[in-house]
């Protein structure tokens, strides 16, 4: 019996290294799909309708899709001086700072995850094209 179970013990210790082993292969694969990018800039234009918002950062305008309800992990979430917010409260012209990721299914959509926009003192707003 001692024997035996040895034997399954081994084979038992060896599935489960394989399984180890392959989820490490693919994890690192999956990481960089959800990696999150970051973009400064000043509010150009939301719409509503539209599900966009377009900012302008170094005289170049990027457009974003925000997803305005769902839950947590779906929708995009709005900061402004580091309290929720929401995208009725993005103004023209107002400083953000957006975090998104690619579309899954369409790589030039991006998709805004969250939306910062922080409180910055008067005389400390940067100049245009900064």
């Amino acid at each position: 019996m001692q024997i035996w179970s040895r034997r399954c013990a081994r084979g038992a210790f060896a599935a489960a290294v394989a399984v180890v082993l392959a989820a490490l292969a693919v994890a690192p694969a999956s990481a960089e799909e959800a990696k999150t990018e970051r973009s400064n800039g000043r509010v150009v234009s939301y719409d509503k309708d539209k599900a966009t918002l377009t900012i302008k950062d170094k005289g170049k305008e990027t457009s974003f899709h925000v997803t305005a309800e769902g839950s947590v992990l779906t929708r995009t979430t709005v900061t402004q001086n580091a309290r929720p917010a929401k995208l009725d409260d993005i103004k023209p012209n107002a400083v953000v700072v957006v975090y998104w990721r690619p579309n899954a299914s369409n790589p030039d959509q991006k998709d805004a995850r969250k939306i910062d926009m922080p409180n910055i003192p008067e005389g400390m707003e940067p100049e245009e094209g900064e």
